[in-house]
């Protein structure tokens, strides 16, 4: 992934090589990404979280549904946010993905800030999402 740009860059790799060009996803300032199959099609999506370039503001956070052939949908936004890291699991055991956005910012006021998560479902993750104290959490893991 190529962040310095506003848009980054994905490459499709299969068994250790590029098997084409980039392809260009339409997100602005992306902080992280992570990958997991949102909508329980047998294909990997990806969800980029994002925060403003000055201000931190919160933007809308993208999730990008993969066709299985290394093309992707057009960004279905997630929700604003301040996003910083992100990752993806079944937190509540339901069969379906999850998706946890930390949110950061660098402002004083905003330390208290929480991090969202989103709820998934057979469509994938659900707005809205429910907050969770982080007091500004930079990272965020998952685990069993």
């Amino acid at each position: 992934m190529r962040t310095r740009a506003r848009s980054p860059w994905v490459v499709i790799v299969e068994g250790g090589w590029s098997t084409g060009p980039p392809v260009e996803l339409a997100v602005d300032f992306p902080t992280d990404v992570c990958a997991g199959d949102l909508d329980g099609d047998g294909h990997e999506d990806l969800v980029f979280s994002a925060r403003g370039e000055e201000d931190h503001a919160p933007v809308p956070q993208s999730i990008f549904y993969g066709d299985g052939g290394g093309d992707f949908s057009d960004p279905v936004p997630l929700g604003d946010a301040s996003g910083g890291d992100c990752a993806v699991s079944d937190l509540d055991a339901d069969g379906h993905l999850d998706v946890v956005i930390v949110q950061h910012d660098q402002t004083q006021e905003r330390w208290e800030i929480d991090a969202l998560v989103f709820w998934g479902s057979a469509n994938g993750p659900q707005e809205p999402p429910s907050t969770m104290t982080t007091h500004g959490a930079h990272f965020v893991a998952v685990g069993d």
